[in-house]
């Protein structure tokens, strides 16, 4: 264990009114993921809670109810779609709005939570994921490509015009799948 440190973890909650923080390591994990969750239980461990591990002189007392942030190692050169589009493990259902057609990609995930999908491979920044559910899914198969407008109703896509001050300060136009990294994606 000294050795080989699992990752750092944070500890935060509200004490007294007052936000306090502990910092720890995680130690293990259990040994299977929570079937309905589809998560996996994970344990930190501070070092001495009541004495040097703690926040200006309070402990992280047994009981307490606490958020924690693991530290993870950053993934460059990733994509992101929301979780909707995933189908299967690994493929991605994308809206081929130049030809009105749908397109299944085999994507390479690398990382999924709730909120989305992280990936390499298999589609490129712009492109739109399909989130809506689709019978009889065949690659080519004709789509109405149709987008949420900000007041929620479905309307009609509109490809994103960019004008030359919007280029300066955003040099890539994003629909539903952003490139980029993710900071703190465990591993």
């Amino acid at each position: 264990m000294a050795d080989n440190p699992g990752p750092t973890v944070t500890f935060r909650a509200l004490v007294a009114g007052e936000q306090r923080e502990w910092t720890g390591r995680v130690v293990r994990t259990a040994a299977a993921l929570n079937s309905q969750t589809r998560l996996i239980n994970v344990i930190g461990v501070i070092e001495d809670p009541y004495g040097a591990g703690a926040d200006d002189g309070t402990p992280m007392a047994p009981g307490l109810f606490v958020t924690a942030e693991i530290e993870g190692r950053t993934i460059n050169d990733i994509l992101w779609a929301p979780r909707a589009s995933l189908r299967g493990t690994s493929q991605l259902y994308v809206g081929d709005v130049e030809r009105g057609v749908l397109a299944i990609r085999e994507v390479s995930v690398v990382h999924s939570d709730e909120g989305g999908v992280y990936f390499r491979d298999g589609a490129v920044a712009g492109e739109l994921a399909v989130v809506s559910p689709i019978q009889s899914a065949a690659d080519g198969k004709r789509l109405r490509i149709r987008e949420r407008q900000p007041d929620g109703t479905i309307g009609p896509y509109v490809e994103p015009t960019i004008t030359d001050e919007d280029a300066a300060s955003e040099a890539d136009a994003q629909a539903n799948l952003t490139a980029g990294q993710s900071e703190g994606v465990a591993q």
